[in-house]
């Protein structure tokens, strides 16, 4: 299953799940759409897509009317005669019952262990960088570039944002304009690590436990990761976290 949000906003996490696993450069597993298997997942899954259709088809009506968008959700069911698919057009704006069907979605737990940046392994990042976060009192750019972190420093930091995520809610959407509200955090993803059951990889290649692996996103060796300002918990470890390497973060005043 997939879903694009409107081109008018952001995501609080970017949902980006074509990633790839390789093992001596040769792709062990990935990831193109989403699955769920729980059966409340699937169950969450169908009450999207009934009220997709809702929205779509009006009662009594054979057709579909024209729906002049680029936008898709594609649906594919494993049943027991075989794959059963099914794709719907959508407009920009799917309206306040469907982004509570969305929202159904995006609570549960093999969503969030599906979405970036929850399937990626802090073993395998190397360093990060942050970006475009304004301090609104003084105007200052806070930026941090290529700071190497530990597997421990890269686990807080990943559970630190899906916690404020989540607390902030999901579906929390932010206009291209509002730049100020975003920042941009690079996690470098192009680091080597062994692959061990705790892994949020190992169910998609468990005969490659205790192997050295890398993860790449869309063969990109960075994932960009959106992130609001109001997730203070997250903003105030990484800032720690460069005060006690010796980085200064403060690097740039807005105002000319």
């Amino acid at each position: 299953m997939f879903y694009n949000c409107s081109e008018e906003e952001y995501s609080l996490l970017a949902i980006n799940n074509k990633t790839t696993l390789y093992c001596e450069n040769e792709k062990i597993a990935s990831r193109t759409d989403m699955t769920f298997r729980e059966p409340e997942s699937i169950q969450a899954v169908e009450e999207f897509q009934t009220q997709l259709v809702a929205m779509r088809k009006a009662d009594g009506q054979p057709f579909y009317p024209i729906c002049n968008t680029n936008w898709r959700v594609n649906f594919e069911y494993q049943t027991p005669s075989g794959p059963f698919e099914r794709s719907i057009s959508i407009p920009n704006n799917i309206g306040t019952k469907g982004k509570q069907e969305w929202e159904k979605l995006i609570s549960l737990e093999e969503w969030k262990q599906q979405t970036l940046p929850g399937y990626l392994d802090p073993n395998g990042i190397s360093d990060i960088s942050l970006h475009g976060l304004i301090d609104e009192e003084s105007g200052e750019e806070i930026s941090i570039s290529n700071m190497s972190v530990s597997a421990e420093e890269s686990k807080k930091l990943l559970e630190l944002i899906e916690k404020e995520s989540e607390k902030l809610g999901f579906w929390k959407n932010f206009k291209r304009n509002s730049s100020r509200n975003i920042c941009f955090l690079d996690l470098d993803v192009s680091k080597s690590f062994t692959l061990t059951e705790d892994s949020p990889w190992y169910d998609l290649a468990p005969e490659y436990k205790g192997k050295v692996v890398k993860q790449s996103l869309d063969s990109e060796e960075v994932a960009d990761v959106m992130i609001n300002d109001q997730m203070t918990e997250t903003i105030n470890y990484l800032l720690e976290l460069a005060k006690s390497k010796g980085i200064n973060p403060i690097v740039k005043n807005e105002e000319p």
